[in-house]
Order: C-alpha cells, then sequence, then structure tokens
C-alpha cells in the first residue's frame, strides 16, 4: 500500500468526527423543478445528503408576438431584473452518455414511465454503479436538472408509443409490430373493432 495515496489527515478528522470544511460539505449542483416533492438533494455527501430549498428570483420575462404571426414572423422577448440564483448547471450532455441514457430507457419499456419511477427503477441503479456513483446527478452536472431526464423519457415515448396506452396505442403497436409479422413470434394475434358500436376486441398470446 502506497501512504501518498491517501489523505490520512481527512480521514482521521472523519473518523474523529471534526468539522469539515465548508468546501468539503456544501458543494452540490442539484436543481430540481419547483413543483418536486423531494426534500433532500438525494446525492451521499460526506455529511449527509442536503436539504432543498426553493431560492425566488425577482427577474420579469416579457414575450410580444404579433397579431398576424403569417404578416410576421418574429417574436420578440425580453426580461428585467436580476437574477438572485446560481447559474444553471451544464447543459451539454456527451453524445455516448446521451445515446447510453436513451438505450437504458428502451430498456425499461414503460410506456407510463415518468420521472420519478426513472429515478427509482432497479435499471437505473446498475447504470449508476458502473460510474461508480449512486445517483444520476453525480454522473455529469447536466443530470442535476430534472427537466433534461423528463424530456428524454417524453422524447422516448412519444417515438415508440405515438398513440398512447389506450385502445389507439394497441392498433398502433399490432399494425406496426405485430400484424405482418411471423405468428409464431407476434404477441398481438387478432384485432377487430367496429366504430359503430365501439365494440373491439383485442386477442393476445403467444403461440
Amino acid at each position: 500500500m502506497n501512504r501518498n495515496e491517501y489523505d490520512f489527515e481527512f480521514l482521521q478528522n472523519r473518523f474523529e468526527s471534526q468539522r469539515l470544511s465548508e468546501a468539503d460539505t456544501n458543494t452540490c449542483y442539484v436543481v430540481e423543478q419547483t413543483s418536486t416533492r423531494r426534500k433532500h438533494c438525494g446525492v451521499d455527501h460526506l455529511a449527509g445528503p442536503g436539504e432543498l430549498f426553493h431560492q425566488s428570483c425577482e427577474v420579469e420575462f416579457d414575450i410580444y408576438i404579433p397579431k398576424d404571426t403569417l404578416d410576421c414572423h418574429y417574436y420578440i422577448f425580453s426580461s428585467r431584473g436580476t437574477h438572485t440564483h446560481p447559474p444553471a448547471p451544464p447543459n451539454r450532455l456527451p453524445l455516448r452518455l446521451w445515446m447510453s441514457l436513451l438505450e437504458l430507457i428502451g430498456k425499461i419499456n414503460d410506456p407510463a414511465l415518468t420521472t420519478a419511477r426513472f429515478l427509482q427503477n432497479p435499471l437505473l441503479k446498475a447504470f449508476c454503479e458502473k460510474y461508480h456513483t449512486q445517483h444520476i446527478s453525480q454522473i455529469h452536472a447536466s443530470l442535476s436538472n430534472m427537466d433534461r431526464i423528463s424530456a428524454m423519457i417524453y422524447k422516448q415515448k412519444v417515438l415508440h408509443y405515438p398513440e398512447g396506452q389506450d385502445f389507439n396505442g394497441v392498433l398502433w403497436e399490432y399494425q406496426v409490430r405485430h400484424e405482418n409479422a411471423d405468428p409464431s413470434k407476434r404477441y398481438i394475434q387478432f384485432i377487430k373493432y367496429s366504430e359503430l358500436s365501439q365494440h373491439k376486441v383485442v386477442i393476445c398470446f403467444f403461440e
């Protein structure tokens, strides 16, 4: 063991429960929506998960939209005031990480997937372990913004389930992926419906 690889002074202070410096305990990049129900950042800091608080901002935004958008194709956007909160975290996600997350969402294959359910999914936990982290926000600073994750989930749901989860969704799935497939491999075997009577019949099974 190479003694120079370890900070023994820090470890000694840690085990003796001495106060850590502010830089060691308070650095956090988690940004949540104001509607979040979470009370803590979810990151395992040395001093424990930090408590989230709402940061108000006095900046006002104005958007001017022309009455005739065919004649004038431009909008005017303006803002007034000074931001009283930290800037948003970096929003450029590395392409490889972006593609890996999209693949992960595809593997979960849940048309009712929400951001909250995604964060609790065991596949995401295994994904974080590959990066030696416990939370997705620790993989890259831009993933602290839950809006980004929500947008990725929404995009995948629109691509794979454009008609939602109701009968129209089943009909789309059948017409696109099952109707012309090998009967021994498809799950949706037969669909019949009447627009007049509103009667619907869906038969699903594997041969």
